[in-house]
């Protein structure tokens, strides 16, 4: 029902409804209330969200006798109502009926939407974690035209299909709060959802927690190589548990992953899928994050962890011998600043801004940058005299093998968020990753859950020059107040 500048969609249960009251902004009040009157429905009473708010007892009066609805680009404005309602929010709630106001309603996607989501995002920093977890606990039930708290069902997911294109920014919102079972509940139906050339990968009905033991799961990729170096951390967990794995990577992680996890059927991802992977004797499929539905239910369940992928020795070992030759027994400090994820790209830095951590003479530094970075390191030549060397003969965007061994043979890598910084934790090698404290990997710590070694900076708090300082301190307590771990002499 198309009214202003946009689209309503109804409730469904719009037809059976004669009588409404509407609560909103006054924009919306006024476009609702056309469209109630057009599918010839009488409109009670309005409340508008303005200061002073509108009497929560009166409200509450008056859904005893007619749903309320609102538009759903109001919902933070509704938000804060609740706040003050205290007692009386939740008999609202169970009144309240959300109405889509959708600018393609083919696509049925609403822009406000989408900035609430991703407000509750950055809200995950500033937010205390129980007001935090009852906003998006309100938005689902709104959504979902819920009287009661949600299950995490396929069920319910049906009834949430007007934001399933959000779910994965819900998912984050969620992880970053430390809800983790709703999270990942949300993640993996954000993940599968997702097809290859319009058609499902794989034919095996999804794995959805049934017991592990004695099956057969086949895992497949569904993001970029620094997502399955991160989830294939549950994998031991997922084969102690009785199940077999058949894992598709990234055809640069094969032969790591065939030398960590032996008791699994490593198969490269290929276009289309291999044929071993859509043989009978394997039972289900689940995505790369699936299993940590069911194994990191908790902040619990990370810990105590170890490293889980095991460079070649061979390659250890050759790597450790250059570091020598080249530095001597200076700690060796690779680094890495740029992301090739769309996703992480406006968390990549520049630079020159490291220039008080690289002008350390007490380490030294080496160019584990991948892409085309000889401009950038050039610059900084200029600019300052500091001059990073890159490891010769190392294709560090292809070989990935390569790269695990010499990010084990540093003393410590320091990077953002990107392949580089997770395939180090995961090797078990010391890593300080500046990155965002509330996403969905930190979980709000302030050390990794996913990797021994690993702790954060958070750039996004701090000037830049605190930000360095900083990483220098926890460089200076990891290497120097630490003696003994040359790894390189």
């Amino acid at each position: 029902m198309k009214q202003g500048n946009g689209v309503f969609l109804l409730p469904p249960d719009a037809k059976q409804v004669r009588e409404v009251a509407l609560l909103g902004s006054s924009g919306n009040l006024d476009n609702l209330a056309v469209s109630a009157r057009a599918a010839g429905i009488e409109i009670q009473d309005t409340f508008e969200i303005a200061d002073p708010f509108p009497s929560a007892r009166r409200l509450l009066a008056v859904a005893k006798r007619f749903p309320i609805w609102f538009v759903a680009d109001d919902f933070p404005w509704i938000r804060t109502f609740w706040r003050a309602a205290g007692d009386l929010a939740e008999p609202l709630l169970a009144a309240a009926n959300v109405v889509q106001k959708i600018d393609n309603i083919e696509r049925r996607r609403d822009p406000a939407i989408a900035a609430i989501v991703g407000g509750y995002e950055v809200a995950a920093g500033s937010v205390p974690k129980p007001e935090l977890a009852r906003d998006l606990e309100n938005l689902l039930r709104l959504f979902s035209f819920a009287r009661h708290p949600l299950s995490e069902t396929d069920s319910c997911l049906d009834t949430l299909s007007a934001l399933a294109p959000y779910f994965a920014g819900i998912a984050f919102a969620h992880l970053a709060n430390g809800q983790l079972p709703r999270g990942w509940w949300l993640y993996e139906a954000s993940k599968r959802r997702e097809l290859r050339d319009g058609k499902k990968p794989f034919s095996q009905p999804l794995w959805a927690g049934e017991p592990p033991s004695g099956e057969s799961i086949l895992v497949w990729r569904n993001a970029g190589p620094g997502d399955e170096i991160v989830y294939a951390q549950v994998f031991n967990d997922v084969i102690a548990a009785g199940a077999k794995l058949f894992i598709e990577v990234d055809e640069r992680l094969v032969s790591l992953f065939r030398r960590s996890f032996p008791e699994m059927t490593v198969v490269r991802r290929e276009t289309p899928p291999s044929r071993r992977l859509q043989q009978s004797d394997i039972r289900f499929q689940a995505t790369f994050a699936s299993p940590c539905r069911y194994f990191r239910r908790s902040l619990e369940d990370f810990s105590p962890q170890a490293p889980y992928l095991i460079p070649d020795p061979e390659r250890v070992s050759h790597w450790k011998q250059w570091l020598s030759e080249t530095f001597g027994q200076q700690p060796v400090i690779g680094i890495s600043w740029r992301s090739g994820s769309i996703a992480n790209k406006r968390f990549n830095h520049d630079l020159l801004a490291w220039k008080e951590l690289l002008q350390r003479r007490d380490f030294a530094f080496v160019s584990v940058q991948y892409g085309d970075c000889r401009e950038e390191l050039d610059a900084l030549r200029a600019a300052t005299g500091i001059s990073i060397p890159e490891p010769p003969d190392l294709d560090l965007f292809n070989d990935f093998e390569n790269l695990a061994a010499l990010l084990s043979a540093f003393d410590a890598t320091v990077s953002i968020d990107n392949v580089t910084s997770n395939l180090a934790g995961a090797v078990g090698a010391t890593v300080i990753q500046l990155t965002k404290r509330f996403g969905h990997l930190t979980l709000g710590q302030e050390r990794s859950l996913w990797y021994p070694a690993m702790s954060f900076v958070f750039p996004d708090e701090r000037q830049h020059d605190e930000c360095i300082s900083e990483v220098i301190t926890k460089l200076e307590s990891e290497l120097i107040m630490s003696p003994g771990t040359e790894k390189h002499r």
